[in-house]
């Protein structure tokens, strides 16, 4: 993202224009879905009319800077508040909206920078864009064929017992686990990913971000308050944790996810996490125990997952 579309980089009138052309582009599924629809764009349009007066009076008159700055620091956090929960209900209704993913993108680096002062544009900021490469799309993850590891994924879907499908995401890591053990058992090294796509730095990432989840003391206490059959609590862990990270992304990986197709890319870097996980130190405590009793994998995971959890283990 440029800096100019960056919210560090606006002032809260130009935030509240973000808001109203959230609140326009997504009309129709507000609306059919009961949202308060006319009540929330009327406030939205009153505060930045106002807002605007502030910026651009009418002449005679000058800005009030004073209290454009007094007005922007009331409003923003409630700003902040109504967006975060238009985009709440937006998940929930329609989650897969084509409008929805340059939203959430915003909300979230507006979340990370949020309090901060507005960050100054540069001249570099304001020049024409050029014309942005094409993504590059890897047709192998650590040299599996992508359709391999994409056909275990919908079978994967399939068996999941769970209505939110949180299993899935744990069989799709595990698979790059296991495939990177047989291949080193093999080899004495580790696969290679060959392409230059950005997958490494967002399985980089969102390992290191699976591993903090688990370390947090509320992550601990609900994995041992809410026991799941068959799996011991550091096997509850990384199943919590992939699942965490599969809906739970910092800006960056949530940008480079949705930069051509937002399944594709989450199946491959899941994969390539367990892949990583292998030998990544920072992840140890993470898969140490899984590695040490994958004799008793086939006790924890659906039946109907193994086999395709072994051919993983045998690919080459």
């Amino acid at each position: 993202m440029r800096n100019s579309e960056h919210p560090a980089y606006h002032n809260v009138p130009r935030k509240f224009r973000r808001y109203h052309s959230l609140l326009a582009n997504l009309e129709k599924p507000l609306r059919d879905d009961g949202f308060n629809y006319d009540a929330e764009s009327l406030w939205a349009s009153q505060q930045m009319t106002m807002l605007s007066n502030l910026e651009d009076p009418a002449p005679p008159q000058t800005p009030d800077a004073t209290q454009l700055q007094t007005e922007s620091t009331r409003l923003e956090p409630e700003l902040f508040r109504r967006m975060g929960d238009t985009l709440k209900f937006l998940r929930v209704h329609v989650p897969d909206h084509e409008y929805l993913p340059p939203y959430f993108l915003y909300y979230r680096l507006w979340h990370d920078c949020y309090g901060e002062p507005v960050r100054p544009l540069t001249p570099a900021d304001l020049e024409p864009l050029t014309e942005a490469p094409e993504p590059v799309i890897a047709t192998a993850i650590y040299g599996v064929i992508y359709d391999r590891i994409n056909a275990a994924q919908l079978a994967f879907v399939e068996m999941d017992p769970s209505p939110q499908k949180n299993l899935t995401p744990l069989l799709v890591f595990v698979s790059g686990l296991l495939y990177a053990a047989g291949y080193f058992e093999r080899h004495q090294t580790l696969p290679v990913h060959t392409f230059d796509d950005g997958l490494l730095e967002a399985a980089r990432e969102s390992l290191e971000a699976a591993v903090d989840f688990t370390n947090e003391p509320r992550t601990i206490a609900e994995a041992r308050k809410h026991p799941i059959e068959n799996l011991p609590e550091s096997q509850r862990l990384l199943f919590m944790a992939t699942y965490h990270v599969s809906i739970a992304q910092s800006p960056a990986v949530y940008e480079w996810l949705h930069r051509w197709y937002y399944l594709r890319d989450l199946t491959s870097m899941l994969f390539a996490m367990g892949v990583r996980s292998l030998n990544d130190p920072y992840a140890k405590n993470l898969i140490q125990p899984w590695l040490q009793d994958l004799g008793h994998l086939n006790d924890w995971l659906p039946v109907e997952a193994q086999p395709y959890l072994r051919d993983f283990f045998n690919t080459d």
